[in-house]
């Protein structure tokens, strides 16, 4: 092939080379300056990748040349592979409608930026903190720029951003905040990825009163020991759950009027507050969504010190997540079981068939984590939960709440030293109902099962008036 020289119409480009185990991906701009990806395994012969680039241009008469590094050019008779040849060159020459080239620089698995985002429906807001997703390759560094209104912001920390009153302008309708990410690797720098986040607003929960706020100020001293860990547990509410069922008349959240607060980017953002300033040691969630916990609040939480494990239901739409402190505790184990194979694994079919039949119906799971404390090397077991929310299902969380014990104690006697336990979560009832009282004490005294008779349940969970009238019926 003839050497490409350059010449009034030349203009200079990159092609980026990056390699994988299997594939060799190019991507470049064309003549009409559109952006292209060509795949290609890495064993192709050179001459036929030369074959594809030169039908991206689509002229008859293109002519491609790639230098190589102490080389020259690819003759006709090389017999190489695209690995080998764009792994030694240092340029592409593409020479088309006879006149027109276009040089591009080769560069080889560069440091870049697949993807910059910060996903939500909301705008930045001033006091809720932003952490964009990224994912990079090839990179060991990264230089971040905040600005707002195009002037770079001071004090920022790196990728990690919470916008403050003074960095909205009154004066000005617009405060428009970017960030500009610029990739590294040993000096060699990237191209960089632009992200524009929209005007930052006032926070619309400034005037509200959070009662964490107040406590916050008492929890100036951190637990030093078992007997003073701190624990918050919190049912965050399943995104799934803000339908219009729950949102009607008579909806079980009707109370809230305010459209905004239905919004999962609002929720979570006060729900953050809430937990940062609670200080917890051990946080126990439920009807926690796979995203909520993903894409929210691991990478949060981990910046105030705190690792996470997230156990779905058996729908797989939320469940139950336990994030702990990882400057106090070590994770040792995690188990969790749900409460339909914990009634078949723990009760006798001849005595409990229509309790085990009822378990079947549930999607409850039993959340249950091992951790050591790093001081005092003690055990702590902590059992999460979110038990049956129907008003007349007590005696469904009554069997519940045993069932819990039991894969507690389980988990209990399989370690070699004594251990603590917790044993936390949303258990739908009040402090006099029948499972509170047998968490509690293990027992339920013969007034609670009156009452819960007169109520109208029975321990099987057939309503004293039902059975009244499938009696009636059949004698009749």
């Amino acid at each position: 092939m003839a050497s490409l020289s350059l010449n009034s119409n030349s203009s200079r480009f990159r092609i980026l080379v990056l390699v994988t185990d299997t594939t060799v991906s190019l991507q470049f701009q064309d003549h009409n300056l559109k952006p292209r990806t060509l795949n290609r395994n890495i064993d192709e012969n050179i001459k036929k990748t030369i074959t594809r680039i030169t039908k991206i241009f689509k002229q008859n008469k293109t002519q491609i040349a790639i230098e190589l590094h102490d080389k020259g050019q690819i003759q006709t008779d090389d017999n190489i592979t695209i690995l080998q040849g764009f792994t030694q060159a240092t340029s592409l020459h593409v020479l088309y409608n006879q006149q027109k080239e276009m040089i591009y620089n080769i560069v080889l698995n560069p440091p870049r930026i697949e993807h910059l985002r910060f996903k939500t429906s909301l705008p930045p807001t001033v006091g809720w903190p932003i952490l964009p997703e990224i994912l990079v390759h090839n990179v060991d560094a990264l230089i971040w720029n905040w600005k707002i209104n195009d002037i770079t912001v001071d004090n920022t920390s790196g990728y990690y951003f919470q916008p403050k009153k003074i960095h909205i302008d009154n004066n000005t309708s617009s405060n428009n905040l970017t960030l500009t990410c610029v990739p590294f690797n040993n000096n060699t720098q990237g191209e960089e990825v632009t992200l524009d986040l929209g005007n930052i607003r006032t926070n619309p929960c400034e005037n509200i009163h959070i009662p964490s706020i107040e406590r916050a100020k008492h929890y100036t001293t951190a637990p030093t020991s078992l007997a003073s860990t701190r624990i918050m547990t919190y049912n965050v509410l399943a995104d799934h759950c803000c339908t219009r069922s729950f949102k009607s008349k008579d909806g079980a959240l009707s109370h809230i009027t305010n459209q905004e607060h239905w919004n999962i980017d609002h929720r979570k953002q006060i729900l953050l507050q809430e937990i940062i300033s609670t200080k917890p040691d051990l946080l126990l969630l439920q009807e926690c969504s796979k995203t909520l916990y993903h894409s929210f609040l691991v990478p949060h939480l981990k910046l105030y010190g705190m690792e996470g494990i997230l156990d779905l239901k058996t729908t797989g739409q939320d469940g139950c997540a336990l994030f702990y402190k990882t400057n106090r505790f070590e994770l040792i184990a995690t188990h969790c079981i749900t409460s339909k194979d914990s009634a078949k694994a723990r009760l006798d079919p001849s005595m409990f068939a229509t309790n085990i039949n009822e378990m079947q119906k549930m999607n409850t799971i039993f959340q249950i984590v091992v951790l050591k404390e790093r001081k005092t090397l003690k055990t702590l077991i902590c059992s999460n939960s979110h038990f049956y929310y129907h008003p007349r299902g007590e005696h469904i969380r009554l069997l519940q709440s045993h069932l819990l014990l039991m894969e507690t104690d389980n988990i209990l006697k399989q370690q070699d030293v004594d251990c603590a336990v917790f044993i936390g979560g949303d258990y739908n009832a009040t402090p006099e109902t029948a499972s509170i009282e047998y968490l509690r004490n293990g027992t339920i005294e013969q007034c609670t099962m009156d009452r819960l008779f007169v109520a109208g349940i029975t321990t099987e969970g057939i309503s004293t008036a039902e059975k009244k009238n499938t009696e009636s019926n059949e004698s009749s």
